[in-house]
């Protein structure tokens, strides 16, 4: 009869941690703010900085100035900079994104067996096993408490592995446990190595932008005065160095208030 109740206890226990929010492992797949890809603003400035080059190699100064060459060249050196930190904000991006659906996948697989394990646990003689129910207590949601938590029941029940098989447990139950403990801590380490290379590379686009800038200002303080007698050049020369701005969308734009309710006039509730 104490067995009989015992199934039907964790079997309830089961069905309300699949239906309990805080029994289930809370994905992390927000991206914050600082990880993600290059903004608007610097991919302008970007291209600004792509227009300033370009429009060295079609109007070059003639005499050569040796300032302005220096100039050109540098911002052409951190152009490639730009673009060397944007592949890494990618390839972050990507090995992070892999990394949490892996962490989603394989957290799933390990809860079902440690539900499996705990669930046999609380039907063991707790003279014979003592203290072996609250020692295979499942885990919160974070990852985190789950990868901990999965380690300590892999200890507990190696020494006593053959009181798992005699319930129909498989035999190399605890060797599963222990590749799925492996495989969930390396798709963690792929996330966490991912999203500090997309850091990296964010943090690496807005240095080199902002050298970029500086150099460009550098530049157009000489080239206005190179251009003071052509104004068709000028002209183009500050259309080139001129950071676009994105339209404001409607959706951005500020709506007024709602005027408000007549009083004594409204629709009944």
């Amino acid at each position: 009869m104490a067995d009989s109740e015992n199934g039907l206890g964790g079997a309830f226990e089961e069905a309300r941690g699949r239906n309990d929010p805080a029994q289930l492992v809370k994905p992390e797949t927000k991206t914050p703010n600082h990880i993600r890809p290059m903004n608007r603003k610097d991919n302008n400035r970007r291209e600004a900085l792509l227009r300033v080059k370009q429009f060295g190699i079609d109007h070059p100064l003639n005499p050569a100035n040796p300032g302005v060459t220096a100039l050109e060249t540098s911002i052409a050196a951190v152009l490639t900079q730009i673009d060397t930190h944007s592949g890494d904000q990618d390839t972050g991006r990507g090995l992070a994104s892999g990394g949490a659906r892996d962490c989603q996948r394989i957290a799933k697989d390990l809860r079902a067996m440690m539900r499996r394990i705990s669930d046999i646990g609380k039907t063991l003689d707790p003279e014979a096993f003592p203290g072996i129910a609250q020692q295979l207590r499942m885990p919160g949601n974070s990852y985190q408490v789950l990868e901990t938590r999965a380690r300590a029941f892999l200890e507990v029940v190696t020494p006593i592995k053959a009181a798992f098989i005699d319930r129909m447990m498989p035999a190399t139950f605890d060797e599963d446990l222990k590749d799925l403990i492996d495989e969930f801590a390396a798709a963690r380490e792929r996330k966490h190595t991912g999203q500090a290379e997309q850091v990296g590379g964010t943090a690496g686009v807005g240095d080199a932008v902002r050298r970029g800038m500086r150099l460009a200002r550098q530049l157009d303080a000489i080239l206005k005065v190179a251009y003071a007698k052509n104004p068709s050049l000028l002209a183009a020369w500050k259309s080139a160095i001129k950071v676009k701005r994105d339209p404001v969308s409607e959706a951005n734009a500020q709506t007024p208030p709602a005027p408000a309710p007549v009083a004594g006039g409204g629709a009944g509730i």
